[in-house]
C-alpha cells in the first residue's frame, strides 16, 4: 500500500485482531471484538475509497476535481468512482472484485458495520475479518497500482 495512512490503518488493524486471537476471551468477548474489527474495516475500506483517488487527483492535472467522501461503500461503489474518472480498467476491476469473492467480503463487512452501528445483532466473526481484510486490501491495491500507472503517464 502506497498511501502511508491506508497502511498505517491496516497495521492496526492487523495488530489488534493478532492480539485478539491471541487472549483466552469468551465466546462473547470474541464477538465484541469481531464486531470492532469489522466497524474497523469499514473505516478502512471508506478512507481508501476516498484517499487512493484523491492521492491520484494530487498528483495529476486534475487535482481540483470535486471529490467528496462515500459512506458505507458497497464493492460496486469502488467501481463506478473507478468509471467517474473514465479509467480504461474498469472491466478489468469488475472482474478483479467478483472473483475470490472480494466484492463479497467488501460488502459484509458493510452489512455487518450497519448493522452493529444502529443496534441490531451481527454475526461477524474475527475468523471472517481475518478471511475478508486481505480480500479488501487487494481490491485498493488494484485501484492503487492502476491510478499510479495511470498518474505517471505523461500529459498530452
Amino acid at each position: 500500500m502506497r498511501n502511508q495512512n491506508l497502511q498505517n490503518q491496516i497495521d492496526e488493524i492487523e495488530f489488534v485482531r493478532n492480539n485478539c486471537a491471541a487472549m483466552d476471551a469468551d465466546l462473547k468477548c470474541q464477538a465484541y471484538w469481531g464486531q470492532h474489527l469489522c466497524i474497523m474495516v469499514a473505516g478502512f475500506l471508506e478512507n481508501a475509497l476516498y484517499g487512493v483517488f484523491r492521492d491520484y487527483l494530487d498528483n495529476t492535472n486534475r487535482g481540483r476535481t470535486k471529490w467528496n467522501r462515500i459512506q458505507n461503500p458497497r464493492a460496486q461503489v469502488f467501481v463506478a468512482q473507478s468509471a467517474r474518472l473514465r479509467q480504461p480498467w474498469v472491466s478489468a476491476l469488475e472482474n478483479f472484485i467478483s472473483d475470490d469473492g472480494r466484492g463479497v467480503a467488501i460488502d459484509t463487512i458493510m452489512n455487518q458495520r450497519n448493522r452493529i452501528a444502529h443496534g441490531r445483532a451481527s454475526n461477524i466473526t474475527m475468523a471472517q475479518i481475518a478471511e475478508y481484510l486481505p480480500k479488501c486490501v487487494a481490491v485498493v491495491e488494484f485501484i492503487e497500482a492502476r491510478l499510479l500507472s495511470q498518474a505517471l503517464q505523461p500529459i498530452p
